[in-house]
């Protein structure tokens, strides 16, 4: 098939070019598609009737905010969806991440968070643990969205996904034991949202439980979508202020806001009256990005380590259009692949015990830098351990940046790194999002810096992250009862956005300024943020403008 490459995200393109053994074999490549069916989920921006241009093409779609939607369709009709003029981009979902490695932040007396809701967009909830209960027995739940559920006819959402239950239905069962068929199994939602609770007693909370099913076992950037679009528009239909917490995050794109998920994230933040808070993700030290820059002579390398037992990664490397290279890969055992100066053309090298797929994608109508993707996925077990070398060639250098990432942490089974890994730009997707209110981690015992908090700025410098929050030896709620310490980001972002809901109450619920959501809540934190010991110079790529 022939597709028009133009309007497909790189690796949608590279997923639809090779094998689907290869494809199960990948790391990230068959994140959306149903080989069952042979069927993908993808996420689209179009103008005009969606209705009608699927009756022509074949797909069934879930319509979210601002002309973007998430369909679901044969792979034979994704050509012939290409070449429909009011489609505008089409992209595969792609893997999120957890962002893991009892204080609260500064006090607004009177401020309990009353009239506000905090969405928390995460693993789930024990709606039966004590952190969510009032005195007088009822929840601090205005509801739960379970992704994982089936359908519930008898409780419908526009999304055709999941169930909802009410905080009629959770009080029910606090009054009655009889237990509601949603859990949080990992803890993680649990110990986010009960930061918030604490620090914002009188907050109604809505939990969104992201759907984990898919063959990768972790949630996706289509339930993070979907997600996002049900708070918004919960927000929206009962003309309430609301913080969304986000606490997940990759390393799929350039880190400039330009990712779809991104340009989402940034179209929705200002259709209501709500502000959006993510952590910098745990990436600060873990050797995931390099960043060189290429003259017009030099060859230039960048090498990184794969130790044993590794099933499968990918690298991107993103750069300026207008740049013109040749790359090279060169295996642990010598074998060089390349040079890869081929566009939207896959090039596929398959070695006895590895498939290697390369695509150099072309820059996007959200997108000017040019992105090669390069998947590492093994015949049988596992690809080769060893140092991997890239290597560049420049024909025609007008900028000369260039960066490479490997996946988060928590995607790979190995320690892989960067043998000279850049210190900065190692926070995670969407806290480069232009919109969102990106938060830091720092130790509040030792008032230093947390050496895993992903660091900025973003690459087309925005600062970030905007501010830092306490993220080591933080105490939560544990499903089941009881506490646990933990760290990482994801511990530092509720207390901002409780913090958020504080502003947000005095502002709009109190009608102090009823403007007091977005850009407009995230300047007040920054102004309210403060020094820590060792920084002479603010912003910083560290701790952003500062702790609260």
């Amino acid at each position: 098939m022939v597709y028009d490459p133009a309007k497909l995200g790189t690796e949608l393109n590279l997923s639809l070019s090779i094998p689907q053994e290869e494809r199960n074999n990948s790391l990230d490549l068959d994140v959306g598609y149903n080989s069952s069916v042979d069927e993908w989920q993808l996420i689209i921006r179009y103008t005009g009737d969606l209705e009608e241009v699927s009756k022509s093409v074949g797909f069934s779609y879930t319509i979210l905010q601002n002309n973007y939607a998430i369909i679901r369709i044969k792979s034979e009709n994704i050509e012939l969806l290409t070449r429909i003029p009011s489609i505008l981009f089409i992209e595969k979902p792609k893997s999120i991440y957890l962002e893991v490695a009892a204080t609260s932040i500064l006090k607004m007396d009177g401020l309990s968070g009353k009239g506000v809701v905090t969405a928390v967009i995460d693993s789930g909830i024990d709606y039966k643990s004590g952190a969510f209960i009032n005195n007088d027995g009822t929840t601090k739940l205005v509801g739960i969205w379970d992704q994982t559920l089936p359908y519930d006819e008898e409780h419908p959402n526009q999304y055709g996904v999941g169930r909802f239950f009410t905080r009629e239905e959770i009080n029910t069962a606090l009054k009655t034991g009889d237990g509601l068929p949603t859990y949080d199994y990992s803890g993680h939602g649990t110990g986010v949202a009960s930061i918030i609770s604490r620090d914002v007693p009188d907050s109604d909370i809505l939990a969104i439980k992201l759907d984990n099913s898919n063959i990768s076992g972790f949630p996706n950037t289509i339930s993070l979508i979907l997600a996002l679009d049900y708070a918004v528009s919960f927000s929206q239909k009962y003309d309430l202020p609301m913080v969304i917490n986000l606490s997940f995050g990759n390393n799929y794109g350039d880190h400039g806001s330009n990712s779809m998920l991104e340009e989402y994230i940034d179209s929705v933040a200002d259709t209501a009256r709500i502000s959006i808070v993510t952590g910098m993700g745990n990436e600060g030290r873990s050797a995931r990005h390099a960043q060189i820059m290429l003259g017009n002579t030099a060859w230039q390398y960048v090498d990184f380590q794969v130790n044993p037992y590794e099933i499968g990664i990918n690298l991107q490397i993103w750069r300026d259009f207008v740049d013109v290279v040749d790359i090279f890969l060169t295996t642990p055992s010598g074998v060089v692949l390349g040079p890869f100066n081929l566009y939207s053309e896959v090039m596929s090298y398959s070695l006895p015990d590895m498939d290697i797929s390369v695509i150099n994608g072309y820059p996007t109508p959200y997108n000017k830098n040019q992105e090669t993707y390069i998947s590492i996925s093994p015949k049988n077990e596992y690809i080769e351990q060893g140092i991997w070398t890239v290597s560049f060639n420049p024909k025609s250098i007008l900028n000369g940046r260039v960066d490479l990432w490997l996946p988060v942490s928590e995607g790979t089974s190995s320690d892989v790194r960067f043998i000279t890994p850049s210190r900065y730009t190692t926070m995670t997707i969407p806290a480069s999002a232009r919109s969102v209110i990106s938060v830091g981690a720092y130790d509040e015992r030792l008032l230093s810096y947390a050496s895993f908090s992903g660091r900025g700025y973003a690459i087309d410098n925005q600062v970030k992250p905007d501010v830092s929050a306490p993220g080591v030896n933080i105490q939560v709620a544990s499903p089941g009862g009881g506490y646990v310490t933990v760290s990482g980001t994801s511990f530092a972002t509720p207390y901002v956005s409780a913090r958020a809901a504080k502003l947000m109450e005095w502002g709009i619920v109190k009608g102090n300024d009823p403007f007091m959501y977005g850009e407009k809540l995230k300047a007040n934190l920054i102004r309210e943020a403060g020094p820590l010991p060792g920084y002479k110079t603010y912003p910083n790529p560290e701790i952003g403008w500062g702790a609260l």
